[in-house]
């Protein structure tokens, strides 16, 4: 009996990975509810120390203010090989007090890879995700789309279109040299210069 419960300490305490976290972000990539305050674009920052099988306790922090600062109460996990850990927290959202609950995973991304928190999911009383956050600060926007060169039908339309973004040329006028076709060409992309004269 001894040997047993002296087997089963030592197995926890070589799975227990402790994980420090000093204002980790972690952004919002689906929010299904407004009334929980979280938004798509939210970036909640994590301090704390918290073990992989015990849990612990977490200081939140909303970059974007959407809701106060609020503290994450990590449970044990229900089995000591459990990458899930049970978690509640607690916050205001536009003037009254919410009782949130989730679900979070840790776990390690490879065989040498220390344990660390991969998803942190927020749930209705049914279980239904209302937001998910995963490690990271938002991602970059994707860049804007190039311009509409194609839609200009003469040169001083396509010479006056402007680049989205930064400066530089956006188009070009381009006659082929059989004189049959006279096109706005994306400035990047013009046609071969052996069959085809640009103005720029």
């Amino acid at each position: 009996m001894l040997a047993t419960a002296l087997a089963t300490a030592l197995a926890s305490a070589t799975l227990a990975t402790p994980i420090t976290l000093k204002a980790a972000p972690f952004h919002a990539v689906v929010t299904r509810s407004t009334s929980i305050c979280i938004e798509r674009t939210d970036v909640h920052r994590l301090t704390g120390s918290i073990d992989s099988v015990t849990g612990g306790v977490l200081a939140v922090h909303d970059d974007n203010g959407t809701i106060a600062d609020y503290q994450m109460n990590v449970e044990a996990a229900p089995v000591a090989s459990s990458p899930v850990h049970n978690f509640t927290a607690t916050y205001t959202c536009k003037g009254k007090t919410l009782h949130s609950k989730g679900e979070m995973q840790i776990a390690s991304l490879g065989p040498s890879e220390p344990k660390k928190i991969v998803e942190i999911v927020f749930h209705t009383d049914a279980r239904h995700p209302t937001a998910i956050f995963v490690a990271g600060p938002n991602p970059r926007p994707p860049p804007p789309p190039p311009p509409a060169c194609n839609g200009a039908t003469n040169q001083t339309a396509c010479d006056a279109i402007q680049p989205r973004s930064g400066s530089g040329l956006a188009c070009s006028w381009c006659r082929s040299n059989d004189g049959v076709h006279s096109l706005c060409f994306h400035h990047d992309k013009k046609p071969d210069a052996k069959a085809w004269a640009c103005d720029q």
